[in-house]
Protein backbone atom coordinates (compact mmCIF):
# COMPACT_ATOMS: atom_id res chain seq x y z
CA UNK A 1 0.00 0.00 0.00
CA UNK A 2 1.49 3.31 -1.17
CA UNK A 3 2.14 5.88 2.05
CA UNK A 4 -0.11 9.28 1.15
CA UNK A 5 1.73 12.67 0.46
CA UNK A 6 0.31 15.98 0.96
CA UNK A 7 1.95 18.23 -2.27
CA UNK A 8 1.64 22.41 -1.61
CA UNK A 9 2.62 24.12 -4.53
CA UNK A 10 1.62 27.54 -6.50
CA UNK A 11 -1.75 27.84 -7.95
CA UNK A 12 -0.47 30.88 -10.45
CA UNK A 13 -2.05 30.47 -13.61
CA UNK A 14 1.47 30.55 -15.16
CA UNK A 15 2.24 27.37 -18.15
CA UNK A 16 5.86 27.27 -16.65
CA UNK A 17 4.70 26.70 -13.07
CA UNK A 18 1.72 24.25 -14.30
CA UNK A 19 4.50 22.14 -16.44
CA UNK A 20 7.18 21.95 -13.74
CA UNK A 21 4.03 20.70 -11.14
CA UNK A 22 2.98 18.17 -13.17
CA UNK A 23 6.22 16.64 -14.11
CA UNK A 24 6.96 16.23 -10.36
CA UNK A 25 3.26 14.99 -9.64
CA UNK A 26 3.73 12.20 -12.19
CA UNK A 27 7.55 11.21 -10.32
CA UNK A 28 5.32 11.23 -6.74
CA UNK A 29 2.63 9.33 -7.85
CA UNK A 30 4.99 6.33 -8.29
CA UNK A 31 5.58 6.27 -5.01
CA UNK A 32 2.59 8.01 -3.57
CA UNK A 33 -0.57 8.72 -3.34
CA UNK A 34 -0.93 12.46 -3.79
CA UNK A 35 -3.37 14.05 -1.74
CA UNK A 36 -3.10 18.36 -2.50
CA UNK A 37 -4.90 21.13 -0.81
CA UNK A 38 -6.92 24.22 -2.20
CA UNK A 39 -6.00 27.71 -3.22
CA UNK A 40 -6.09 30.01 -0.11
CA UNK A 41 -8.30 32.45 0.38
CA UNK A 42 -7.88 36.25 -0.08
CA UNK A 43 -6.40 36.91 3.03
CA UNK A 44 -3.65 34.23 2.47
CA UNK A 45 -4.95 32.58 5.62
CA UNK A 46 -4.43 28.27 5.45
CA UNK A 47 -7.68 26.33 6.43
CA UNK A 48 -8.44 24.32 9.36
CA UNK A 49 -9.26 21.75 6.24
CA UNK A 50 -5.99 21.86 4.92
CA UNK A 51 -3.93 21.90 8.22
CA UNK A 52 -5.85 18.85 9.11
CA UNK A 53 -5.01 17.25 5.08
CA UNK A 54 -1.69 17.61 6.40
CA UNK A 55 -1.60 16.37 9.82
CA UNK A 56 -2.96 12.82 8.19
CA UNK A 57 -0.96 12.21 5.30
CA UNK A 58 2.62 10.55 5.82
CA UNK A 59 4.94 12.66 4.01
CA UNK A 60 4.68 16.78 2.70
CA UNK A 61 6.03 18.04 -0.60
CA UNK A 62 6.47 21.22 -1.22
CA UNK A 63 7.22 22.79 -4.79
CA UNK A 64 8.47 26.54 -4.42
CA UNK A 65 8.18 28.54 -7.84
CA UNK A 66 9.13 32.27 -8.12
CA UNK A 67 6.27 34.56 -8.36
CA UNK A 68 5.25 36.63 -11.94
CA UNK A 69 4.63 39.76 -9.71
CA UNK A 70 8.16 39.20 -8.18
CA UNK A 71 11.70 38.57 -9.52
CA UNK A 72 12.48 36.14 -7.23
CA UNK A 73 9.61 35.70 -4.80
CA UNK A 74 7.87 33.11 -4.11
CA UNK A 75 4.73 31.48 -2.99
CA UNK A 76 4.31 32.35 1.02
CA UNK A 77 1.50 30.20 1.30
CA UNK A 78 3.50 26.97 0.45
CA UNK A 79 6.25 27.96 3.02
CA UNK A 80 4.22 28.23 5.61
CA UNK A 81 2.37 24.53 4.85
CA UNK A 82 5.90 22.91 4.97
CA UNK A 83 6.20 24.96 8.32
CA UNK A 84 2.56 22.92 9.54
CA UNK A 85 4.22 19.73 8.47
CA UNK A 86 7.71 20.06 10.34
CA UNK A 87 5.39 21.31 13.48
CA UNK A 88 3.54 17.95 12.89
CA UNK A 89 7.38 15.98 12.32
CA UNK A 90 6.41 15.04 8.87
CA UNK A 91 9.15 13.62 6.34
CA UNK A 92 9.47 16.94 3.81
CA UNK A 93 10.83 16.81 0.71
CA UNK A 94 10.74 20.52 -0.14
CA UNK A 95 11.82 21.80 -3.79
CA UNK A 96 13.32 25.38 -4.54
CA UNK A 97 13.89 26.73 -7.86
CA UNK A 98 17.19 27.77 -8.68
CA UNK A 99 17.31 31.49 -8.31
CA UNK A 100 15.30 32.84 -5.22
CA UNK A 101 17.11 33.36 -2.47
CA UNK A 102 17.45 31.72 0.64
CA UNK A 103 16.22 34.94 2.46
CA UNK A 104 13.28 34.25 0.91
CA UNK A 105 12.46 31.14 2.06
CA UNK A 106 11.98 32.30 6.03
CA UNK A 107 12.58 30.18 8.31
CA UNK A 108 12.80 27.36 6.90
CA UNK A 109 16.48 26.64 5.90
CA UNK A 110 16.83 26.51 9.76
CA UNK A 111 14.10 23.69 9.73
CA UNK A 112 15.40 21.07 7.16
CA UNK A 113 17.26 20.82 4.00
CA UNK A 114 15.82 21.56 0.37
CA UNK A 115 16.48 20.36 -2.82
CA UNK A 116 17.09 23.14 -5.56
CA UNK A 117 16.15 22.36 -8.98
CA UNK A 118 16.14 24.29 -12.49
CA UNK A 119 12.67 24.08 -14.16
CA UNK A 120 13.99 23.89 -17.55
CA UNK A 121 15.45 20.60 -16.13
CA UNK A 122 13.98 18.85 -13.68
CA UNK A 123 16.09 15.75 -14.24
CA UNK A 124 19.61 16.99 -12.06
CA UNK A 125 17.29 16.91 -8.93
CA UNK A 126 16.01 13.70 -9.65
CA UNK A 127 18.43 11.24 -8.29
CA UNK A 128 18.87 13.06 -4.73
CA UNK A 129 14.54 12.84 -4.74
CA UNK A 130 14.82 8.91 -5.08
CA UNK A 131 17.13 8.72 -2.71
CA UNK A 132 15.13 10.69 -0.06
CA UNK A 133 11.65 8.70 -0.98
CA UNK A 134 14.19 5.57 -0.13
CA UNK A 135 15.16 6.22 3.30
CA UNK A 136 11.71 7.62 4.11
CA UNK A 137 10.34 3.75 4.38
CA UNK A 138 13.35 3.43 7.23
CA UNK A 139 11.67 3.13 10.15
CA UNK A 140 14.10 5.33 12.63
CA UNK A 141 13.70 9.26 11.69
CA UNK A 142 17.26 9.32 12.26
CA UNK A 143 17.41 7.49 8.77
CA UNK A 144 15.32 9.93 7.18
CA UNK A 145 17.70 12.28 4.77
CA UNK A 146 15.56 15.71 5.16
CA UNK A 147 16.32 15.76 8.43
CA UNK A 148 20.40 14.47 8.22
CA UNK A 149 21.14 15.33 11.70
CA UNK A 150 20.23 15.68 15.50
CA UNK A 151 21.21 17.64 18.48
CA UNK A 152 22.64 15.71 21.54
CA UNK A 153 22.31 18.77 23.46
CA UNK A 154 22.37 22.38 23.33
CA UNK A 155 23.10 24.76 25.68
CA UNK A 156 21.76 28.41 25.16
CA UNK A 157 22.98 30.69 27.58
CA UNK A 158 22.33 34.78 27.99
CA UNK A 159 24.16 37.33 30.18
CA UNK A 160 23.26 40.19 30.72
CA UNK A 161 25.90 43.30 31.86
CA UNK A 162 25.13 46.53 34.42
CA UNK A 163 24.86 48.97 30.90
CA UNK A 164 22.18 46.54 29.33
CA UNK A 165 24.76 44.78 26.73
CA UNK A 166 24.04 41.02 26.07
CA UNK A 167 25.37 37.88 24.68
CA UNK A 168 23.62 35.29 23.61
CA UNK A 169 26.05 31.91 23.51
CA UNK A 170 24.92 28.67 22.38
CA UNK A 171 26.75 25.30 23.17
CA UNK A 172 25.90 22.35 20.29
CA UNK A 173 26.54 18.83 20.28
CA UNK A 174 25.61 17.68 17.39
CA UNK A 175 25.83 13.80 15.86
CA UNK A 176 25.23 13.26 11.76
CA UNK A 177 22.81 10.64 10.61
CA UNK A 178 22.90 11.08 7.15
CA UNK A 179 25.77 10.98 4.41
CA UNK A 180 24.22 14.29 3.10
CA UNK A 181 25.24 15.92 5.94
CA UNK A 182 27.58 19.59 4.96
CA UNK A 183 26.40 22.13 6.97
CA UNK A 184 23.61 22.78 10.30
CA UNK A 185 22.09 26.43 9.74
CA UNK A 186 21.28 29.15 12.89
CA UNK A 187 19.22 31.93 13.13
CA UNK A 188 19.51 34.61 15.66
CA UNK A 189 16.47 37.13 16.95
CA UNK A 190 17.60 40.85 17.08
CA UNK A 191 15.18 42.63 19.85
CA UNK A 192 14.00 46.14 18.85
CA UNK A 193 16.82 47.93 20.35
CA UNK A 194 19.23 46.07 18.85
CA UNK A 195 21.64 48.39 16.35
CA UNK A 196 20.96 47.14 13.13
CA UNK A 197 23.10 48.89 10.99
CA UNK A 198 26.49 47.62 12.41
CA UNK A 199 28.95 45.94 10.58
CA UNK A 200 29.10 41.98 12.53
CA UNK A 201 32.51 41.55 13.21
CA UNK A 202 33.10 37.53 13.38
CA UNK A 203 35.43 36.34 15.96
CA UNK A 204 36.62 32.88 14.73
CA UNK A 205 39.89 32.29 17.33
CA UNK A 206 38.09 32.15 20.63
CA UNK A 207 40.89 31.24 22.98
CA UNK A 208 38.65 29.72 25.88
CA UNK A 209 34.78 29.24 26.88
CA UNK A 210 34.88 32.43 28.88
CA UNK A 211 31.97 34.44 28.60
CA UNK A 212 34.29 37.76 29.45
CA UNK A 213 36.20 36.73 26.46
CA UNK A 214 33.28 37.57 24.43
CA UNK A 215 32.62 41.01 26.28
CA UNK A 216 33.23 43.57 23.06
CA UNK A 217 32.45 46.89 22.31
CA UNK A 218 31.09 46.14 18.90
CA UNK A 219 28.20 44.12 17.87
CA UNK A 220 29.50 40.61 16.98
CA UNK A 221 28.93 37.08 16.44
CA UNK A 222 31.42 34.34 17.05
CA UNK A 223 31.97 30.96 16.73
CA UNK A 224 34.32 28.38 17.52
CA UNK A 225 34.34 24.78 16.91
CA UNK A 226 35.95 21.92 19.37
CA UNK A 227 35.58 18.51 18.12
CA UNK A 228 34.98 17.60 14.50
CA UNK A 229 36.65 14.85 13.42
CA UNK A 230 39.92 17.14 13.04
CA UNK A 231 37.58 19.20 10.86
CA UNK A 232 38.77 23.16 11.54
CA UNK A 233 35.87 25.77 11.17
CA UNK A 234 37.89 29.09 8.98
CA UNK A 235 36.35 32.28 7.87
CA UNK A 236 35.91 30.63 4.45
CA UNK A 237 33.66 27.88 5.68
CA UNK A 238 31.36 30.17 7.56
CA UNK A 239 28.83 32.21 5.41
CA UNK A 240 26.42 35.19 6.21
CA UNK A 241 24.91 35.47 2.46
CA UNK A 242 28.99 36.33 1.50
CA UNK A 243 28.85 39.44 3.55
CA UNK A 244 28.88 40.39 7.80
CA UNK A 245 26.16 42.55 7.82
CA UNK A 246 22.80 42.22 8.48
CA UNK A 247 20.03 42.04 5.14
CA UNK A 248 18.26 45.76 5.57
CA UNK A 249 17.60 47.49 9.05
CA UNK A 250 14.06 46.63 9.89
CA UNK A 251 15.63 42.77 9.84
CA UNK A 252 14.10 41.29 13.12
CA UNK A 253 17.65 38.53 13.04
CA UNK A 254 19.58 36.90 10.47
CA UNK A 255 20.69 33.27 9.67
CA UNK A 256 24.27 31.81 9.10
CA UNK A 257 25.32 28.39 8.07
CA UNK A 258 28.22 26.22 9.63
CA UNK A 259 29.60 24.51 6.84
CA UNK A 260 31.71 21.32 7.94
CA UNK A 261 32.04 19.29 4.94
CA UNK A 262 31.22 15.83 4.35
CA UNK A 263 31.76 13.59 7.88
CA UNK A 264 30.94 9.87 8.23
CA UNK A 265 27.29 9.01 9.84
CA UNK A 266 28.01 8.84 13.19
CA UNK A 267 30.10 11.93 13.65
CA UNK A 268 29.78 14.34 16.73
CA UNK A 269 30.55 17.95 16.56
CA UNK A 270 30.89 20.04 19.37
CA UNK A 271 30.90 23.48 18.58
CA UNK A 272 29.76 26.85 19.61
CA UNK A 273 28.43 30.18 18.66
CA UNK A 274 26.54 33.44 19.94
CA UNK A 275 26.14 37.30 19.69
CA UNK A 276 27.19 40.22 21.42
CA UNK A 277 25.54 43.14 21.25
CA UNK A 278 25.55 46.93 23.52
CA UNK A 279 22.15 47.91 24.76
CA UNK A 280 20.43 45.10 24.38
CA UNK A 281 18.06 45.09 27.12
CA UNK A 282 17.32 48.44 28.96
CA UNK A 283 19.46 49.33 32.34
CA UNK A 284 17.17 51.33 34.27
CA UNK A 285 14.09 51.77 35.96
CA UNK A 286 12.90 54.63 33.88
CA UNK A 287 14.27 53.48 30.46
CA UNK A 288 11.74 50.20 31.74
CA UNK A 289 9.15 52.62 32.47
CA UNK A 290 9.03 55.11 29.52
CA UNK A 291 9.51 51.91 27.14
CA UNK A 292 12.53 53.52 25.51
CA UNK A 293 13.85 50.35 24.66
CA UNK A 294 10.68 47.80 24.29
CA UNK A 295 8.19 48.35 21.58
CA UNK A 296 5.54 48.63 24.46
CA UNK A 297 5.33 49.41 27.91
CA UNK A 298 5.92 46.83 30.35
CA UNK A 299 6.89 45.60 33.75
CA UNK A 300 8.40 42.50 32.60
CA UNK A 301 11.42 41.28 30.34
CA UNK A 302 11.99 38.54 28.69
CA UNK A 303 13.96 36.93 25.72
CA UNK A 304 13.12 33.35 23.70
CA UNK A 305 14.03 30.70 22.07
CA UNK A 306 12.67 28.31 19.06
CA UNK A 307 13.27 24.46 18.89
CA UNK A 308 13.40 23.57 15.31
CA UNK A 309 15.39 20.56 15.48
CA UNK A 310 14.87 17.30 17.78
CA UNK A 311 17.27 17.91 20.74
CA UNK A 312 17.88 15.22 23.37
CA UNK A 313 19.00 17.69 26.01
CA UNK A 314 18.15 21.16 26.09
CA UNK A 315 19.33 23.50 29.02
CA UNK A 316 18.64 27.10 29.22
CA UNK A 317 20.87 29.30 31.38
CA UNK A 318 20.17 33.56 32.30
CA UNK A 319 22.82 35.11 34.22
CA UNK A 320 22.59 38.61 35.31
CA UNK A 321 26.10 41.03 35.94
CA UNK A 322 25.44 41.19 40.05
CA UNK A 323 25.03 44.98 38.79
CA UNK A 324 22.50 44.80 36.97
CA UNK A 325 19.36 47.03 37.85
CA UNK A 326 16.62 44.70 36.44
CA UNK A 327 17.32 41.09 37.03
CA UNK A 328 14.73 39.46 38.75
CA UNK A 329 13.44 35.65 39.21
CA UNK A 330 12.94 34.54 35.70
CA UNK A 331 10.07 31.88 34.94
CA UNK A 332 9.74 29.36 31.82
CA UNK A 333 6.92 29.77 29.94
CA UNK A 334 6.58 26.76 26.81
CA UNK A 335 3.72 27.63 24.08
CA UNK A 336 3.52 25.97 20.62
CA UNK A 337 4.66 28.44 17.61
CA UNK A 338 1.26 29.43 17.37
CA UNK A 339 1.40 30.68 21.11
CA UNK A 340 -1.05 28.23 22.90
CA UNK A 341 0.62 27.68 26.07
CA UNK A 342 1.43 24.08 27.58
CA UNK A 343 1.61 22.86 31.26
CA UNK A 344 4.97 21.36 32.03
CA UNK A 345 6.71 21.23 35.73
CA UNK A 346 9.89 22.50 34.88
CA UNK A 347 11.62 25.66 37.26
CA UNK A 348 14.69 27.10 36.99
CA UNK A 349 17.54 27.01 40.10
CA UNK A 350 19.68 29.79 41.40
CA UNK A 351 23.42 29.77 41.90
CA UNK A 352 25.54 32.65 42.65
CA UNK A 353 29.02 32.99 42.03
CA UNK A 354 31.59 35.66 41.95
CA UNK A 355 30.16 38.04 39.22
CA UNK A 356 26.97 36.46 38.19
CA UNK A 357 23.44 35.82 39.68
CA UNK A 358 22.45 33.03 37.61
CA UNK A 359 19.32 30.58 37.35
CA UNK A 360 19.39 27.33 35.20
CA UNK A 361 16.76 24.99 33.94
CA UNK A 362 17.55 21.20 32.39
CA UNK A 363 14.97 20.07 29.75
CA UNK A 364 14.98 16.32 28.74
CA UNK A 365 14.21 15.09 25.42
CA UNK A 366 12.07 18.42 23.17
CA UNK A 367 10.32 18.10 19.72
CA UNK A 368 10.56 20.39 16.95
CA UNK A 369 7.39 23.35 16.88
CA UNK A 370 7.77 24.74 20.57
CA UNK A 371 8.64 27.75 22.08
CA UNK A 372 10.88 28.41 25.23
CA UNK A 373 10.20 31.92 26.98
CA UNK A 374 12.26 33.01 29.92
CA UNK A 375 10.43 36.04 31.17
CA UNK A 376 11.20 37.95 34.30
CA UNK A 377 9.99 40.76 36.90
CA UNK A 378 12.74 42.84 37.62
CA UNK A 379 13.30 43.44 41.30
CA UNK A 380 13.90 47.01 41.19
CA UNK A 381 9.72 47.84 40.35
Amino acid sequence: MKKTAFMAYSFEDDENVKKVVNRFKDIFACYFEIITGKEPSSDKSISDKVIDQIRKQDVFIGIVTKRKDSEWGTSTWVLNEAVISNNFNKPIILLVEKGIKEKDLGMFPNIREYISFDHNDISECIPKVLRIIENIDKTSPENNLCFPYKFREVINRITIYSDGRGIYDRKCILEVLSEDFTRVSHGMGLSDCTPKTTILKPFNEIKTTKISDRYTKEQSLFWRVFKSHGTTLNLEKVLYEEKWKLPDTDAEGFSFSLNFGKLPIGSIIDYSFGFSCKCMFPWNKDQLIKGELYMEKTNKLSDWLEVRSEVDKLVIIIQFDHDYALKGVPELIITTLDGDKMTHNYKFEKENSLFYETYNVTIGRTTPGLKYIVEWKPEIL
